[in-house]
């Protein structure tokens, strides 16, 4: 399925983005999961992180 879609021709380039506040490892984990996935099958993925002391406000 990785290189079907890694295959695929579109004029879209598929893309997300991982917003983290904090830094719990457990987190982490899981970011770096999906980051390396998007990687594999091309869909270029960004992560932006951000002090645990961040607010909704900001």
């Amino acid at each position: 399925m990785v290189e079907e879609l890694r295959n695929q021709q579109s004029h879209i380039t598929p893309g997300f983005a991982v917003v983290q506040v904090g830094n719990r490892e457990d987190s982490n984990v899981y970011i770096r999961h999906k980051l390396k996935a998007a990687e594999e099958i091309g869909i270029q993925a960004r992560l932006v992180h951000l002090d645990s002391s961040t607010t909704e406000r900001q």
